[in-house]
């Protein structure tokens, strides 16, 4: 079993004129002040097949640059969300050709929410999605 966690946590400010006249809030556009990821292989016993599982967390995001009234002068935001991805990977040989197939289903439980493109600018996360990938190593 091999596991590889990382977190990124920081306190971003905006500063400068804009920051000052009120014009731009203090969070950056598309920020996150909390990124964990999680990641885990297990190899089996069974001639080489492997698994794994990923768990990003992504918190709260800055949307819009400059504050609302109507949010009572607070920038507008994107709720945190969390991923997670499962994979499995089997090498096999055909001829000598040494070759690996790996599944991966992503966001296994369908979980919404929006990518930050620029201020105000949004694009919809990817959904749940399948992929296999075939490789030869020459």
């Amino acid at each position: 079993l091999n596991v590889l966690a990382g977190a990124v946590l920081m306190d971003p400010e905006v500063t400068g004129e804009a920051r000052d006249l009120g014009r731009v809030g203090p969070w950056a556009v598309g920020t996150t002040k909390t990124l964990v990821r999680l990641d885990a292989d297990y190899r089996t016993d069974l001639e080489g097949l492997s698994l794994s599982v990923a768990v990003v967390y992504a918190g709260e995001r800055a949307a819009s640059a400059r504050p609302y009234a109507e949010l009572g002068g607070e920038q507008l935001t994107v709720p945190a969300m969390t991923t997670v991805d499962l994979g499995a990977r089997y090498p096999f040989k055909v001829r000598e050709t040494p070759m690996s197939a790996r599944l991966v289903v992503a966001n296994v439980f369908d979980e919404d929410g929006w990518r930050i493109v620029a201020a105000n600018s949004y694009q919809a996360t990817d959904t749940r999605r399948v992929s296999l990938f075939l490789v030869a190593d020459f």
